[in-house]
Protein backbone atom coordinates (compact mmCIF):
# COMPACT_ATOMS: atom_id res chain seq x y z
CA UNK A 1 0.00 0.00 0.00
CA UNK A 2 2.89 2.20 0.72
CA UNK A 3 4.20 1.83 -2.80
CA UNK A 4 0.97 3.10 -4.00
CA UNK A 5 1.17 6.44 -2.48
CA UNK A 6 4.29 7.15 -3.38
CA UNK A 7 4.06 10.17 -6.12
CA UNK A 8 7.15 8.32 -8.26
CA UNK A 9 4.85 5.34 -8.31
CA UNK A 10 2.08 7.03 -9.58
CA UNK A 11 3.93 9.20 -12.48
CA UNK A 12 5.05 5.77 -14.19
CA UNK A 13 1.40 4.83 -13.98
CA UNK A 14 0.51 7.37 -16.13
CA UNK A 15 3.13 6.44 -18.84
CA UNK A 16 5.84 8.39 -20.48
CA UNK A 17 4.14 11.40 -20.39
CA UNK A 18 4.96 13.82 -17.21
CA UNK A 19 8.99 12.55 -17.97
CA UNK A 20 8.68 13.53 -21.81
CA UNK A 21 7.32 17.10 -20.45
CA UNK A 22 10.33 16.84 -17.17
CA UNK A 23 12.76 16.55 -19.91
CA UNK A 24 11.50 19.02 -22.05
CA UNK A 25 11.32 21.34 -19.26
CA UNK A 26 14.79 20.82 -18.48
CA UNK A 27 15.86 21.33 -22.15
CA UNK A 28 14.43 24.35 -22.04
CA UNK A 29 15.72 25.36 -18.79
CA UNK A 30 19.75 24.63 -19.48
CA UNK A 31 18.79 26.49 -23.54
CA UNK A 32 17.64 29.52 -21.52
CA UNK A 33 20.84 29.86 -18.97
CA UNK A 34 23.10 28.76 -22.00
CA UNK A 35 21.98 31.76 -24.14
CA UNK A 36 23.01 33.79 -21.71
CA UNK A 37 25.35 36.57 -23.22
CA UNK A 38 29.27 37.11 -21.49
CA UNK A 39 30.97 40.31 -22.74
CA UNK A 40 34.59 39.89 -25.06
CA UNK A 41 37.27 39.91 -22.05
CA UNK A 42 38.34 43.11 -23.70
CA UNK A 43 35.73 44.93 -22.58
CA UNK A 44 36.66 45.54 -19.08
CA UNK A 45 35.22 49.64 -19.25
CA UNK A 46 32.28 49.47 -16.24
CA UNK A 47 30.58 52.32 -18.09
CA UNK A 48 30.30 50.41 -21.51
CA UNK A 49 29.28 46.79 -20.27
CA UNK A 50 26.00 49.11 -19.01
CA UNK A 51 26.05 50.47 -22.30
CA UNK A 52 26.47 46.94 -23.94
CA UNK A 53 23.66 45.45 -21.80
CA UNK A 54 25.95 42.91 -20.26
CA UNK A 55 26.10 44.88 -16.90
CA UNK A 56 22.32 44.55 -16.17
CA UNK A 57 19.60 43.10 -18.25
CA UNK A 58 17.69 45.96 -18.00
CA UNK A 59 19.97 48.62 -19.06
CA UNK A 60 20.84 48.00 -22.66
CA UNK A 61 21.88 51.17 -24.72
CA UNK A 62 23.58 49.44 -27.12
CA UNK A 63 19.36 47.86 -27.89
CA UNK A 64 17.97 51.40 -29.49
CA UNK A 65 21.34 53.37 -29.93
CA UNK A 66 23.46 50.60 -31.53
CA UNK A 67 26.98 48.98 -30.22
CA UNK A 68 29.04 52.40 -31.53
CA UNK A 69 26.14 54.80 -30.54
CA UNK A 70 25.34 55.87 -33.89
CA UNK A 71 21.65 54.86 -33.52
CA UNK A 72 19.35 53.28 -35.73
CA UNK A 73 15.70 53.09 -36.23
CA UNK A 74 14.43 53.34 -32.67
CA UNK A 75 17.12 56.13 -31.09
CA UNK A 76 19.30 58.82 -32.56
CA UNK A 77 23.03 58.93 -32.68
CA UNK A 78 24.49 59.73 -29.39
CA UNK A 79 27.95 60.02 -30.23
CA UNK A 80 28.02 63.80 -30.39
CA UNK A 81 25.80 64.46 -27.33
CA UNK A 82 27.67 66.08 -25.84
CA UNK A 83 28.17 69.05 -28.40
CA UNK A 84 24.15 69.36 -27.71
CA UNK A 85 23.60 68.70 -24.06
CA UNK A 86 25.74 69.33 -20.89
CA UNK A 87 26.80 66.42 -18.84
CA UNK A 88 24.26 67.18 -15.81
CA UNK A 89 21.69 67.13 -18.74
CA UNK A 90 22.94 63.73 -20.26
CA UNK A 91 22.51 62.34 -16.31
CA UNK A 92 19.57 63.74 -16.53
CA UNK A 93 18.17 62.45 -19.68
CA UNK A 94 19.40 58.88 -18.67
CA UNK A 95 17.85 59.18 -15.03
CA UNK A 96 14.32 60.59 -16.36
CA UNK A 97 13.76 59.43 -20.14
CA UNK A 98 12.93 62.05 -22.81
CA UNK A 99 10.49 62.83 -24.80
CA UNK A 100 6.89 60.67 -25.04
CA UNK A 101 5.17 58.23 -27.35
CA UNK A 102 6.62 55.02 -28.89
CA UNK A 103 10.07 56.94 -29.73
CA UNK A 104 10.52 58.39 -26.29
CA UNK A 105 14.05 57.44 -24.43
CA UNK A 106 12.83 55.45 -21.26
CA UNK A 107 13.81 56.37 -17.78
CA UNK A 108 16.41 54.03 -16.00
CA UNK A 109 15.80 56.28 -12.40
CA UNK A 110 15.98 53.04 -10.22
CA UNK A 111 17.53 50.74 -12.55
CA UNK A 112 20.98 52.06 -12.46
CA UNK A 113 22.67 53.74 -8.90
CA UNK A 114 24.45 56.98 -9.41
CA UNK A 115 27.85 55.37 -10.00
CA UNK A 116 26.89 53.55 -12.84
CA UNK A 117 25.56 56.76 -14.27
CA UNK A 118 28.30 58.28 -13.83
CA UNK A 119 30.26 55.30 -15.43
CA UNK A 120 27.68 55.64 -18.83
CA UNK A 121 28.41 58.74 -18.78
CA UNK A 122 31.81 58.54 -18.67
CA UNK A 123 31.79 55.53 -21.42
CA UNK A 124 29.73 58.11 -23.47
CA UNK A 125 32.14 60.71 -23.42
CA UNK A 126 34.54 58.11 -25.13
CA UNK A 127 31.77 58.00 -28.11
CA UNK A 128 32.06 61.51 -28.49
CA UNK A 129 36.10 61.43 -28.81
CA UNK A 130 36.14 58.48 -30.96
CA UNK A 131 33.26 59.38 -33.16
CA UNK A 132 35.44 63.01 -33.74
CA UNK A 133 38.84 61.18 -34.38
CA UNK A 134 37.42 59.07 -37.44
CA UNK A 135 35.71 62.26 -38.59
CA UNK A 136 39.25 63.60 -39.00
CA UNK A 137 40.88 60.70 -40.38
CA UNK A 138 37.93 60.95 -43.39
Amino acid sequence: MALLSNPLFRLKSFGQRPRRLLVFISIILVLFLACESKPPPEITDPGQLLFLGYAKQDVNCSKCHGADGQGGMDAPDIRNAFQKYGKGEIMNIIEYGKGEGPDAMPPFEGKISEEELLELVIFLETLQRSSSDSQVEN
